[in-house]
């Protein structure tokens, strides 16, 4: 099954220890991996012209209140690194979307697995092929507590939970078909929000079928101080 993966890893150039991790973790699983290193923020310039950063207030701020239900959230304007590793999944999701893979996944440089990845990725392509579902959520993303509060169900007992829309837990991984991932590519070339809050207003809107793999395979290490985060 893993023989129908494409891997893409999100990586900025300058982070080599991040890469040397990334590297022996896959060499020791004997799985093929792509790094996406076009974009780095010292180039955005260099994204296709259809790679558009809107900085609207009213986008930005009516997106959260219509889907999050939010009405104190503050606007920000991006930082540049925030917009190149949005340049570099929208990379990803086109590079699956014109692969001869049937599913793609697509891991940020900062991932630290929790558990066996090859087993368990075979796992979610073989459960995959059976279903209709668009994306699986392979990471611990806000944690624990978080994942509980949307799935609303004994999750202990569950190995893929279906959670409510807005469906995104961070995007350090995930797995997507290829079809879902040309849908993806094209709905969020224009963006006013952070990736993984783009990401969850576009397939609220495309109606996408998330689930999200339980317990996860992989952490942030740029969340649990394992790295710097780079993103603000």
């Amino acid at each position: 099954m893993i023989s129908n993966l494409l891997i893409q890893v999100i990586h900025y150039s300058k982070l080599s220890d991040r890469k040397e991790f990334i590297d022996k973790l896959f060499r020791d699983e004997k799985l093929e991996i792509n790094y996406v290193l076009d974009y780095d923020r010292e180039v955005l310039n260099t994204a296709p012209e259809e790679y558009e950063y809107i900085k609207d207030e009213n986008q930005f701020l009516g997106k959260i209140t219509k889907l999050w239900k939010i009405y104190d959230e503050k606007y920000r304007v991006l930082s540049d690194a925030e917009i190149s590793c949005y340049f570099k999944h929208l990379k990803s999701l086109h590079n699956i979307s014109h692969s001869d893979k049937e599913y793609g996944l697509i891991l940020e440089d900062d991932v630290i697995n929790l558990k066996p990845i090859k087993k368990n990725l075979n796992s979610v392509i073989k459960k995959f092929s059976k279903t209709d579902w668009d994306i699986v959520f392979l990471g611990r993303g806000s944690g624990k507590d978080f994942i509980k509060s949307k799935t609303k169900k004994d999750f202990f007992n569950l190995k893929y939970l279906k959670p409510s829309h807005p469906a995104s837990n961070c995007a350090e991984a995930y797995v997507i078909k290829k079809e879902s991932a040309g849908l993806l590519y094209e709905a969020m070339k224009k963006f006013t929000l952070p990736y993984d809050w783009e990401m969850a207003y576009k397939m609220y809107e495309l109606d996408f079928k998330v689930r999200w793999f339980y317990p996860p395979i992989f952490k942030q290490g740029s969340q649990d101080k394992t790295y710097k985060s780079e993103l603000r």
